[in-house]
């Protein structure tokens, strides 16, 4: 117990001590204004960047070629659907050659 009482006075005297020693640092208004003021700024920059990184990664998801489905026309024009055209695949090996 008489460990414990030491320690819990060590504490507060330490801390009377460090709060004693601190100082705050007061700035002046105009400058405290003007450091908000860029802080703003930079977050504003960051945000129309973000949009514009957003935009330009849209408009590539959209450019790039969806995957032809099997039974869709085959693009390349000739009326058959692609599994019978450009989308056919080899012959077959093994068990499932005809």
């Amino acid at each position: 117990f008489n460990l414990f009482t030491e320690l819990i006075s060590d504490i507060k005297f330490n801390t009377i001590k460090t709060l004693q020693i601190i100082r705050f640092r007061v700035e002046d208004p105009q400058e405290e204004a003007k450091r908000v003021a860029e802080q703003l700024d930079i977050q504003r920059k960051i945000k129309e960047a973000a949009i514009q990184f957003n935009l330009y990664h849209n408009e590539e998801e959209n450019s790039i070629e969806k995957k032809v489905s099997r039974n869709d026309f085959c693009p390349c024009g000739s009326g058959k659907k692609y599994k019978q055209c450009c989308g056919k695949s080899g012959p077959k090996k093994g068990v499932f050659a005809s």
